[in-house]
C-alpha cells in the first residue's frame, strides 16, 4: 500500500477481493472505531466507509478468504476525546480499533515483548514476553500537537459500539451486547 490512507486500504481490500488468489489476508494496522462517527468528523457522520469495508471483508470471506487484523496497541483504550484530534489536551478512551472490530474479521492481539536491545546495535536476544500492560508516559500519538495521558501498551480489545454481534455469536454470549 503507498499509505494507510481509506482509499488505499480499500483498494488494497478490494484487489484481494478481485485477485481471490490468497487464503488469509493479515492486517497489522488500525484505528479507533470511533474515529468515523459524527463527534469526531464536524458532526458528519462516515459510518458508511465502515461499513464498505464490511462489506468488502464479506464478500472475501463468501470467497474463503480469512481476514486477520491486529488488535491494537493500546489496550482496550484505542480511543481518544474528539478535542485531542483537534490538538487540545486529552486521555486515551474505551474503544475497539478498526478493521479488527468488524464482525467478518479475526482480531488478533500480542504480547510485550522483552529483549536485551541497545540502541545502536544490530543484535538483541530474547528474555521473556508477557500480556502485561506497560503504563505509558503522556505523548502525542498522532501528531496534533496535545499529548494524551493515562495510556498503556499492550493488546487492544473490548466492545464494538458500532458493530453489531452476529447471530451466530449470541448462543455463546448471552449476557453481553456488542462482541
Amino acid at each position: 500500500l503507498p499509505d494507510l490512507s481509506d482509499s488505499s486500504v480499500f483498494a488494497g481490500y478490494v484487489a484481494l477481493d478481485e485477485d481471490n488468489s490468497v487464503d488469509v489476508a493479515n492486517s497489522s494496522f488500525g484505528e479507533c472505531e470511533k474515529f468515523y462517527t459524527a463527534p469526531f468528523n464536524n458532526g458528519h457522520s462516515q459510518l458508511q466507509i465502515l461499513k464498505a469495508y464490511h462489506n468488502l471483508f464479506l464478500q472475501g470471506v463468501s470467497q474463503g478468504i480469512t481476514f486477520i487484523a491486529s488488535s491494537g496497541d493500546f489496550g482496550a483504550l484505542q480511543c481518544t476525546s474528539p478535542a485531542y484530534l483537534k490538538g487540545t489536551k486529552g486521555s486515551f478512551k474505551l474503544g475497539v480499533g478498526t478493521p479488527s472490530g468488524d464482525t467478518a474479521v479475526t482480531s488478533v492481539g500480542g504480547t510485550n515483548l522483552v529483549t536485551t536491545f541497545k540502541k545502536n546495535q544490530l543484535t538483541s536476544e530474547y528474555v521473556s514476553e508477557n500480556a502485561t500492560a506497560d503504563t505509558l508516559a503522556p505523548f502525542d500519538p498522532y501528531g496534533t500537537g496535545a499529548n494524551l495521558s493515562g495510556g498503556y501498551r499492550g493488546s487492544g480489545g473490548g466492545f464494538s459500539t458500532i458493530a453489531k454481534e452476529p447471530s451466530w455469536q449470541k448462543q455463546y454470549n448471552n449476557n453481553t451486547s456488542g462482541y
